[in-house]
């Protein structure tokens, strides 16, 4: 017997073009593997390093931590902490690894659907510049990390419906509901299921409804649980997205947009232009328009190529409408589109691509066989241009004050960048001026923008002359959200040092401590306030204690209580030990170290 060279051949190709998937997605995500923590990179971090510990972690799982209830993403940050802490490289190389093996799985999904060109579809997600946010920005790792596990829900429902295996709809439905608890976009995966059976057979039989019904489960419970989240995140803010006709143009332009910038990726941005559809003009419904009227002749054709069209535009079109803000989102302050609100829907598009590649190599194929080396050519063209475009822009990510400039430099109404920008450049040495301008420009954009008030009096209460401009930026923070901890607590410590305003500055304090009681700075800072009136000692020390079993190593609170308590009769022996422990903390805590030697030479 002899062994045909094809598929030793076959595999070997197949190899080769995983191998350029996986060099190509590395070369090109590479300018960002270095990259600093950028936008809500400095939010969603610190909100895991609070879990870690176990009962920490527990807290995650059960929604006492976090911005979203993605528990199973903030697990998979914690155990990254645990591997590599603050160095970034480790976080980047896992979106980047995730990203090219969801490439390589959507490549298997589409062989297993047919297309002969599967592997340009999984090269073309790989490097197409729409998908740069989700890889080179670290909080996506809730992108990154879901889609691999939806496609292998995908694929094992695929392997259910064809030999009907209990085990391989069991295993569908657990990848789906890890899915899930990654990121709650993915909520439209029982309808794609459907779609996906519609596209097979033409029809929806009561088999499928059945085998879908706890996927349809899984997402109601966590899509309402997602959805209390983000009504929790933007209680009390105007997003200014109107009443439902205000929000469906909105949704026709977004996917119109989307639409757009899939097939001519240029002027990507961090953050877009918003339109304004408040109220909303006749001609901003016309992407609707266009699609009905498209998706009406795609039906006619049904029979025959239509319906491959349909389940692309249907698994597109549905991966879209949890993010086109017809639910409110708190990212619809900013903008209606971001890139990252495409990153799944896309693969219905390229879904297309590929497959609509595939037949027109076949007919090449069948008429003379040379024509499909201008059409390999081609293709390969597209990747590489789109490769170099992808890694352009992933030099942006590189640092804060490089993504937001190119933020800026884009769209100069964009009020987030300004206001993040002017923080990066107010730690700089001599950067404080032009912060001082980036946050008045946030300000100019959106006057009710607390924390922009907030951060700007920070650098006014440090220039000469200028505490009064300071306080009454405190003071607007604090008329927009009057439960704003930091603004409250940094106006009580601008006004403590202005004479004759203690009593305010003590009244700020403790609504800092009715919002957060287990401000351990605060109840140290209250009771350096109410160790300076003479009756109000034993409440001093009080709010000192509390700061310390808040937080054991505070050094600076262990000092103020000794200080304090070496002055009450019969108390040294304890304000020493109070002096000791801030040494013990910091060595280098001089007043400490001079003030134990005083008590001790009874000086």
């Amino acid at each position: 017997m002899s062994h045909s060279p094809r598929p030793m051949k076959t595999k070997l190709r197949v190899c080769l073009q995983a191998a350029a998937i996986i060099l190509a997605g590395a070369w090109v995500f590479s300018p960002a593997f270095h990259g600093a923590k950028l936008w809500d990179d400095n939010l969603d971090f610190p909100e895991t390093r609070l879990a870690f510990n176990l009962s920490g972690l527990a807290k995650v799982w059960t929604g006492a931590i976090g911005f979203d209830y993605y528990p199973l993403k903030a697990t998979v940050e914690w155990i990254q902490w645990l591997l590599w802490g603050d160095s970034t490289l480790g976080n980047h190389l896992t979106n980047a690894g995730l990203h090219v093996l969801s490439a390589l799985l959507f490549w298997r999904l589409l062989s297993r659907f047919g297309v002969r060109w599967a592997s340009f579809g999984g090269f073309l997600f790989a490097v197409h510049p729409l998908v740069v946010e989700s890889v080179a920005w670290m909080t996506e790792l809730k992108n990154t990390l879901s889609l691999p596990l939806l496609l292998l829900a995908m694929s094992a429902f695929v392997t259910y419906d064809e030999k009907k295996s209990a085990g391989k709809l069991i295993l569908s439905l657990l990848c789906f509901l890890a899915a899930m608890l990654c990121k709650s976009s993915v909520v439209m995966f029982p309808v794609i299921l459907l779609l996906y059976c519609w596209w097979k057979r033409g029809r929806i039989g009561l088999a499928d409804v059945w085998a879908s019904a706890a996927f349809f489960a899984i997402s109601l419970v966590l899509g309402l649980v997602e959805i209390s989240y983000q009504n929790t995140q933007i209680a009390g803010e105007y997003l200014d997205i109107g009443g439902l006709f205000s929000r469906l143009a909105g949704a026709g332009l977004s996917v119109a947009f989307y639409l757009w910038k899939f097939l001519v990726p240029i002027g990507l941005m961090p953050v877009y232009p918003r339109w304004s559809v408040v109220p909303p003009s006749p001609g901003q419904f016309l992407p609707w328009l266009a699609l009905g009227v498209l998706i009406g002749w795609l039906w006619t054709k049904r029979a025959s190529w239509g319906r491959d069209a349909l389940f692309g535009l249907g698994c597109f079109g549905v991966n879209l409408l949890p993010v086109l803000g017809l639910i409110p989102m708190g990212y619809m302050r900013l903008s209606w589109v971001a890139d990252h609100f495409v990153y799944l829907p896309m693969l219905g598009l390229i879904g297309l691509v590929a497959g609509g590649a595939s037949v027109l190599a076949d007919r090449m194929t069948q008429a003379k066989r040379w024509l499909l080396a201008p059409l390999t050519a081609s293709a390969a063209i597209i990747l590489c241009t789109l490769g170099f475009a992808s890694r352009r822009y992933a030099e942006i990510f590189r640092d804060g004050e490089t993504f937001w400039g190119y933020a800026l430099s884009q769209n100069p109404q964009a009020w987030i960048a300004h206001h993040d920008l002017a923080y990066i450049l107010a730690s700089q040495p001599g950067g404080q001026t032009e912060a001082i301008a980036h946050y008045e420009a946030a300000l100019r954009l959106r006057p009710d923008f607390a924390e922009a008030h907030n951060n700007l009096a920070i650098l006014l209460a440090r220039q000469p002359g200028r505490q009064a401009e300071a306080l009454a930026h405190y003071e607007a923070a604090l008329r927009i959200n009057p439960d704003y901890a930091e603004a409250h607590n940094n106006l009580a410590i601008l006004l403590a040092g202005q004479p004759g305003r203690q009593a305010e500055a003590i009244a700020h304090f403790e609504a800092v401590l009715r919002i957060k009681p287990d401000n351990a700075e605060a109840h140290n800072n209250l009771g350096i306030l109410l160790a300076r009136q003479p009756r109000q000692q034993a409440e001093a020390i009080a709010q000192y204690e509390t700061a310390l079993r808040l937080r054991p190593d505070y050094a600076g609170a262990h000092y103020n209580l000794a200080v304090l308590l070496a002055r009450q009769p019969g108390r040294q022996a304890e304000a020493a030990v109070h002096f000791r422990a801030a040494l013990k903390i910091d060595p280098n805590f001089a007043p400490a170290r001079e003030a134990l030697q005083r008590l001790q030479s009874g000086r």
